[in-house]
């Protein structure tokens, strides 16, 4: 009787099975104007920081244009020239230092001070503490 509990069962999931045929669809993509505006700017950004780096190494180099100004008499200046540069950066060196000195004086005297006043806080506190205790004992 089980067994044919079994074959029923197998012709009812026999004929309510349905078939399914898989289809491959191709994809078709469509570049829309945000795609393209994506694309020119990370182009752009691409060749604006080749051109800084060939900047910055020193491939682009103006030291013709420095041996010009030289022989007529101007005064140009370029990339390596750090005579101008050189003592406004060592006094900015220098102020920074001497602020960095006053910044630790000035924090340790504050902090000198506040370990006073936490001290006489605390002082303060005991003897507030006792006199309350005192008044305490004489009212009993």
């Amino acid at each position: 009787m089980d067994e044919g509990l079994g074959a029923k069962e197998n012709r009812l999931l026999a004929k309510h099975r349905v078939r399914v045929a898989w289809k491959e669809a191709s994809m078709r993509r469509r570049y829309e104007l945000i795609d393209m505006v994506v694309v020119i700017g990370f182009c752009t950004t691409i060749a604006a920081a080749g051109l800084l780096f060939l900047a910055a190494n020193g491939t682009i180099s103006i030291s013709p244009a420095e041996n010009l100004a030289e022989e007529d008499g101007q005064v140009i200046m370029g990339l390596d020239d750090a005579r101008w540069l050189q003592p406004i950066l060592g006094q900015a060196i220098v102020d920074q230092d001497l602020l960095d000195r006053r910044h630790a004086i000035v924090l340790s005297m504050a902090r000198m001070r506040l370990a006073g006043v936490d001290a006489t806080h605390t002082v303060i506190q005991e003897h507030l503490a006792a006199a309350a205790a005192s008044a305490t004992r004489t009212k009993l």
